[in-house]
């Protein structure tokens, strides 16, 4: 076998294995997000001012356990956690995000960016319940509703 098969191969195994180690990376919520989209909407290279408008709108309005939904009943008889002998029954949750980023770009080595995210929250929820679920657990009347807005 000639030097350079076997010198190719050694390349290709170890471009294989370094492709194969965890990276860090940052993630989001569900709840909502604020970090940088540049990775989603392509990096610039060249060099200059940017202005990035970014809105998000993320209406939560089931109850869910793992994958799958679940009922006000599921929610407050088997709790994620047992030891808090029941849980909270949300109504709806609706998030909006709406950031602005200035990004000033001297060169390709250098990129400054300033981001000011302004989160509008609205929610409302019939509290923690104790277990057993009982119906009257989610009239109407039971309900409490706050919104929030803040940089």
């Amino acid at each position: 076998m000639s030097a350079l098969l076997i010198r190719g191969r050694c390349i290709a195994l170890t471009l294989g294995a370094w492709c194969a180690l965890p990276g860090s990376a940052w993630a989001c919520a569900t709840c909502g997000c604020t970090v940088n989209s540049d990775a989603a909407m392509g990096y610039s290279t060249g060099s200059g001012w940017r202005l990035n408008v970014e809105y998000d709108y993320l209406n939560q309005d089931a109850l869910r356990t793992g994958t799958s939904g679940a009922s006000a009943a599921q929610v407050v008889n088997r709790p994620s956690d047992p030891a808090l002998a029941g849980g909270e029954i949300e109504q709806d949750t609706i998030n909006r995000y709406l950031n602005i980023g200035l990004d000033y770009r001297p060169n390709s080595d250098w990129d400054f960016n300033l981001l000011v995210p302004y989160v509008m929250r609205g929610h409302s929820t019939f509290g923690q319940q104790q277990q057993p679920f009982t119906a009257a657990e989610v009239a109407p009347g039971q309900v409490s509703y706050t919104d929030l807005s803040s940089l």
